[in-house]
C-alpha cells in the first residue's frame, strides 16, 4: 500500500486502504441485502424522498459506487450522481448507465455543477470533507440547490477538528452552524442508529430548505 498524504489521496488512490475496503465491499453488496434496505438512509430514500421528487432533478454528491441509483431511478427521479474518486466514478458511471441516469466526476470544494436541482442529496459525505474546505463546499452545493437538501451526517459531540487536523477521514462538523451561514432551514432534524453498535446521537438524518 502506498503512503497517504492526503484527504485526496485517501479517497483518489486505487491502492489506498479505502478504496482498496470499498472495492472488497463491493464483491458481496447486493441491493437486496437486508443490511441495506433497511438503513435508515436508504429508507428515507425510497419511502418518502424519492417519491415525492419524482420526475424532479435531483442530484446524489458524494455517490459512490452508485448503490442508491436504482432507488432514485425507480421513481423515475431524473438523477444526476457525481462523485470525486476516479476508481468509484468507475462503477458509478456503470451503475448510472444501466438505469438511464447521468454520472458526474465532481470535486464539490473547488466548484459546482453549472446547473441546478430541485434536492440536494447526501449520504455520510460531509464527514470526509476536510475542515479547512467544508465551507467552500456548503456554499459550492448552495449554487446547486433550488430550494431542498438532504444529508445524513455523523460528529463526535463536543469535538470539531481544526484545520491543521492531520485525519483523513469522519471529520467532525459544526453543521448546525454551517447550514444556518448559508440559509439553510431544517425541516427534520433526527438521529439515526446505523446498526447496534451506532449511536444516535453521533448520526443525524436532515432535511432542509432554502431560507
Amino acid at each position: 500500500m502506498t503512503a497517504q498524504k492526503s484527504v485526496e489521496d485517501y479517497w483518489c488512490d486505487a491502492e489506498s486502504p479505502k478504496v482498496q475496503l470499498w472495492f472488497r465491499n463491493e464483491e458481496s453488496w447486493s441491493p437486496e441485502d437486508e443490511r441495506w434496505t433497511t438503513r435508515p438512509d436508504v429508507t428515507f430514500v425510497r419511502e418518502f424522498l424519492a417519491p415525492r421528487f419524482s420526475g424532479r432533478s435531483v442530484l446524489d454528491l458524494g455517490a459512490g459506487s452508485g448503490r442508491f441509483v436504482h432507488l432514485w431511478r425507480a421513481a423515475e427521479v431524473e438523477l444526476v450522481s457525481a462523485d470525486w474518486s476516479p476508481p468509484l466514478l468507475k462503477m458509478l458511471e456503470e451503475r448510472s448507465r444501466a438505469h438511464g441516469a447521468r454520472s458526474e466526476a465532481l470535486d464539490i470544494t473547488k466548484g459546482p455543477l453549472a446547473e441546478e436541482f430541485d434536492l440536494v442529496f447526501a449520504t455520510m459525505f460531509l464527514i470526509h470533507l476536510h475542515p479547512s474546505k467544508i465551507r467552500a463546499a456548503i456554499r459550492n452545493i448552495d449554487r446547486m440547490a433550488s430550494r431542498h437538501l438532504c444529508f445524513t451526517t455523523w460528529n463526535e459531540p463536543g469535538c470539531y477538528d481544526d484545520e491543521e487536523t492531520e485525519k483523513l477521514q469522519s471529520f467532525s462538523h459544526d453543521y448546525l452552524t454551517l447550514f444556518s451561514e448559508v440559509g439553510w432551514k431544517p425541516i427534520l432534524n433526527v438521529g439515526v442508529a446505523y446498526g447496534e453498535k451506532s449511536l444516535e446521537e453521533r448520526n443525524r438524518l436532515w432535511f432542509l430548505e432554502k431560507g
